[in-house]
């Protein structure tokens, strides 16, 4: 057993501050990682407005997550290294920087340590007399806090009691670590001693490092270092060999067998791999060097050296194994089979076959096996730790903390998704909507289809109003024109005699339609419905009897004319018509919805932009226009209207109430309930989504579909909505309707 002793060096270093931190073990720890200690050591920017005590907060919880961590050292390094490039990373973006943070982490594991870097950092390791620069301009990245990707070097140490290891910015020369020199020299050094396991803080090392002329980097990381007397190393350029015994070697390296003109008995190269962060492309190793004396004659001879090398390895693996597939074959038929025996007669290459055939069946079989168990099991983990995270969330009372426990624990539940779905995640994942609805006052509707195969394959349903009868007449914005669907006792008809479209209609030529109202049962035009198009001509459409009803009526025009009507609602009898292309609101006195007299502009003294408006809703003395943007105002006066704009939302969310100018969704249409419950309901199309206000603005409820039940909407924005007198509420999606019931 070793122990490890680090002995702080100067808190800045080249214009940054170093904190380093010893991670203390959390309560619980992952198996196995109870043997281990963890430090690390953040070199960060003076400017870059990042306290030392913050700095250290970021370590520690790299720590815990490390201790956290199942698997392999490096798994729970890169775990480490990720959560402290997030930190970095919205630390940059809330002060509008982008300096890099670089790290190094030490794991010692008994009489094993482990090294990882992450930035341009220089790791200068000393082994009895050998010395090696750990750094690769290619391989070193920038540092964290940069953005999503970024790349860690990982290294494991076969240490000696009395290695040394510096931690630098700088490319200290060996000149500069021998004798006394090595005191100045900035960073942090670790010294491995004789102990128990265990990392600890001294404060000055028992001697300075003792190294060769000669000094090293490890292969494939740039020209070796030059020596203490000037001379170049005897290691040979892209080829650094540590002098002396084999100390440093990287995971996952790989080295291919020596060709037979390369000399033997060289010492081993220093290999070293960057393992990539979540989102970063991990590096490919540099090319092996050539030798001096065989220079190469084409830019791909090195290339084809590395493919016979690896072509004449294959080969004389094939055939050792070829042959002792043989021997042992031939040793195991002869002691159960009869010298006699046909299979005794069977060719060698079939022998190899059998032999090579069922290992491979039975390993195949294998790797199935355990590749579902471990799945599963994988599953079963992750579905475990998003159940914890629930029932934390269920226990708390402060609706803020259960909204970040309920979301964390979809979050794991979206990793156990990973490996296959069960009913118990579905199950969870139903539980976690439901109190996730519950704080943000969602009601789920079950919705069915309104009219089997929808009301047309050409039309747009753009607007739909519903009469007392519960019939529905819908708008098609493609062509303007007004369609009937009947209420019956198994759901709704399309109406094909209905005929309400534009076109000649006694004297006036109309336009398509842009809006429709539904009438009341009495009106002086005996019609269930009111429609306009864009230059103020009405048109009423219905049946008195069995006849049809089709009348015409323009309306008297402003003084300017129209320049387009946008949308119309009715104020206490009264019709009011939005004019946004030029900016007008003006209202019509009507007598049993017949409207002959001249307009009234509305606006006064105080005038609000209405180029962006798309609707009006009216109740008693206010009228409301819904915009673009999602925002709505608010008009208020029998004369001349005085107007809020805009008029807030009023919201009420984990017990705070707060007012907003607008949500983050955009409404694009609406309808307001009469009494004895006025209301306006808005629709947000992308979720789809209608949102229950009072007339304050006060949002009361939001009614989304169901998750599990009913038909499943089409995957596309809603392009109307209407809540009929019978609580009913009804989705367009261009020509198909879904409906379902009100609570």
């Amino acid at each position: 057993m070793v122990d490890l002793v680090v002995i702080p060096g100067s808190q800045a270093e080249n214009g940054m501050q170093v904190v380093h931190h010893l991670a203390k073990p959390p309560r619980r720890v992952e198996r196995g990682r109870e043997r281990e200690q963890i430090w690390l050591a953040l070199w960060a920017s003076k400017g870059g407005q990042a306290e030392e005590a913050l700095l250290k907060t970021w370590l520690d919880q790299a720590g815990a997550r490390y201790y956290q961590t199942r698997g392999s050292v490096s798994l729970a390094l890169r775990h480490a290294f990720e959560y402290l490039n997030q930190q970095a990373l919205a630390h940059n973006q809330a002060h509008g920087l982008s300096t890099p943070f670089l790290v190094v982490a030490v794991v010692l594991r008994g009489e094993q340590i482990y090294l990882a870097f992450c930035g341009p950092l220089h790791a200068w390791l000393f082994s009895g007399r050998d010395a090696t620069d750990l750094f690769s301009p290619e391989l070193a990245g920038r540092g964290l806090g940069i953005g999503r990707a970024w790349t860690m070097r990982f290294y494991h140490w076969a240490v000696q009691p009395h290695s040394r290891g510096l931690f630098s910015l700088s490319a200290t020369s060996p000149s500069a670590l021998a004798h006394e020199g090595w005191k100045e020299v900035q960073g942090i050094w670790i010294e491995v001693v004789a102990g128990d396991g265990q990392i600890r803080y001294a404060e000055k090392a028992s001697a300075p490092p003792e190294v060769t002329s000669e000094v090293a980097q490890p292969a494939g990381l740039g020209k070796a270092t030059q020596t203490a007397q000037g001379r170049p190393p005897s290691v040979r350029t892209g080829e650094a060999r540590v002098l002396g015994e084999d100390h440093l070697s990287a995971t996952a390296a790989r080295m291919r067998p020596p060709l037979p003109e390369e000399t033997p008995g060289a010492s081993p190269a220093v290999a070293q791999t960057a393992r990539a962060g979540v989102s970063s492309v991990p590096s490919r190793a540099e090319p092996t060097a050539p030798r001096k004396q065989r220079q190469p004659s084409a830019p791909f001879a090195g290339l084809g050296r590395a493919l016979a090398g690896g072509v004449w390895g294959i080969g004389q693996g094939l055939e050792t194994l070829n042959q002792r597939l043989r021997r042992f074959l031939g040793k195991v038929l002869s002691r159960f089979l009869p010298t006699d025996s046909a299979l005794m007669r069977v060719s060698p290459g079939t022998l190899v076959f059998l032999a090579i055939a069922i290992p491979l069946m039975v390993v195949t079989v294998a790797l199935v096996v355990y590749w579902r168990q471990g799945r599963l099991e994988q599953h079963r983990l992750y579905l475990q730790q998003a159940q914890q995270v629930v029932n934390q969330a269920l226990g708390q009372s402060d609706p803020a903390l259960k909204r970040v426990n309920l979301e964390a624990a979809l979050t794991w539940l979206e990793k156990a998704d990973q490996y296959g779905q069960s009913a118990d995640s579905k199950a969870l994942r139903m539980s976690i909507y439901q109190n996730l609805d519950a704080l943000d006052g969602i009601r789920r509707l079950v919705f069915q289809t309104l009219l089997p195969g929808g009301v047309g394959g050409n039309v747009q349903v753009g607007k739909m109003v519903a009469t007392s009868s519960e019939d529905l007449y819908v708008l098609d914005r493609g062509q303007g024109i007004i369609l009937r669907l009947v209420a019956t006792q198994s759901g709704y008809a399309l109406d094909t005699q209905f005929a309400c479209r534009p076109g000649q209609i006694g004297s006036l030529i109309v336009g398509p339609f842009v809006d429709l109202l539904a009438l009341p049962a009495s009106n002086f035009h005996n019609a269930q419905v009111m429609a306009i198009d864009a230059n103020g001509n009405l048109v009423y459409c219905g049946f008195k009897g069995n006849q049809p009803v089709l009348d015409a009526v323009a309306l008297q025009p402003p003084d300017q004319g129209w320049g387009g009507v946008k949308s119309i609602t009715v104020r206490q009898g009264n019709l009011v018509v939005l004019d946004a292309m030029q900016n007008g609101l003006y209202e019509y006195r009507g007598s049993q919805w017949d409207f002959v007299d001249q307009p009234k502009a509305l606006f006064g003294a105080q005038v609000i932009p209405l180029s962006n408006a798309v609707a009006l809703a009216a109740f008693q003395d206010d009228i409301f226009i819904l915009y673009e943007d999602g925002h709505v105002s608010r008009c208020s006066g029998l004369g001349k209207v005085e107007c809020q704009d805009p008029f807030p939302f009023r919201l009420s969310q984990d017990g705070q109430v707060q007012e907003v100018p607008r949500l983050n969704v955009t409404f694009t249409d609406w309808t307001l309930t009469p009494p004895p419950d006025p209301a306006l309901y808005l629709l947000d199309p992308s979720s789809p989504s209608v949102y229950y206000f009072s007339l304050m603005l006060s949002l009361q409820q939001q009614y989304r579909p169901s998750l599990v039940e009913g038909e499943r909407l089409p995957e596309r924005p809603a392009t109307a909505f209407t809540i009929t007198p019978g609580r009913n509420l009804v989705l367009a999606f261009d020509n198909l309707l879904y409906l379902a019931t009100l609570p």
